[in-house]
């Protein structure tokens, strides 16, 4: 949220929209509040506090359909700011070389996740609804944040294949 209320600081007309209970934009609020000089409409995918996940395809194509960017590109002379500052690496966009290390432990470790999730899928959802379950019974009034079904822990799946 700091990027975008940076940008509004710094002159940019900046709108923010409500989330429902679950933390999902609506794609009618967000079609209402679209303008004829909307340039881009930003969201966080999948929230890492509650793990609600967005439907990023009908948010790009509320977006799409108004004019806005749907996704980013960087046309060799357009001004872009680097978020933090350093080297030249990247026409002066990221400091610092990469981390080729780490590169290729991130790539390992993906492939293990990806090897090992399905494994866990029936023990983390059942681990999570006895959480839920025993919280219920001893919280009255229990309200659980996020998304039911459109959370991080049921879509793993559709979203390691949308790599």
């Amino acid at each position: 949220m700091t990027p975008v209320l940076q940008i509004g600081n710094e002159g940019w007309d900046v709108t923010l929209l409500p989330v429902d209970g679950a933390g999902r934009v609506h794609l009618g609020a967000l079609a209402d509040a679209m303008r004829d000089d909307t340039a881009l409409v930003t969201v966080m995918h999948a929230n890492n506090e509650v793990g609600t996940v967005q439907d990023i395809a009908g948010i790009a194509n509320v977006a799409y359909a108004r004019g806005a960017l749907v996704a980013l590109y960087v046309h060799h002379g357009t001004p872009v700011a680097p978020v933090t500052v350093g080297a030249d690496h990247e026409h002066g966009l990221r400091p610092g070389t990469e981390n080729v290390p780490a590169i290729i432990g991130l790539g390992e470790a993906a492939g293990l996740a990806r090897a090992r999730l399905p494994a866990f899928e029936t023990t983390l959802r059942r681990m999570r609804e006895l959480l839920h379950r025993l919280l219920a019974d001893g919280v009255p009034r229990l309200v659980v944040n996020g998304h039911a079904a459109q959370a991080l822990i049921t879509r793993w799946r559709e979203l390691s294949r949308a790599q």
